[in-house]
């Protein structure tokens, strides 16, 4: 293995300690904007007095954050 290199167990490929770093902060990046669009559902899922849009909503929520959220049934 190269100096700086690490390897990464997925399909034993190698990648730079760059592109690591870069994913890590990509994956932080998506996790923010989760929590972000998460936060604003809610807030939309409060104010919505039509239950078929508040039942959809609240699915976005569970699937977005995998656990079950409001009216949902599962």
């Amino acid at each position: 293995m190269a100096v700086g290199s690490i390897k990464k167990q997925i399909q034993s490929q190698y990648i730079t300690w760059g592109d690591y770093v870069e994913e890590t902060i990509e994956n932080q990046l998506l996790q923010k904007q989760v929590e972000k669009a998460v936060s604003s559902l809610k807030l939309i899922s409060a104010k919505e007095a039509d239950i078929c849009r508040k039942l959809d909503i609240d699915y976005v929520i569970t699937v977005l954050t995998n656990k079950p959220y409001g009216s949902m049934p599962f």
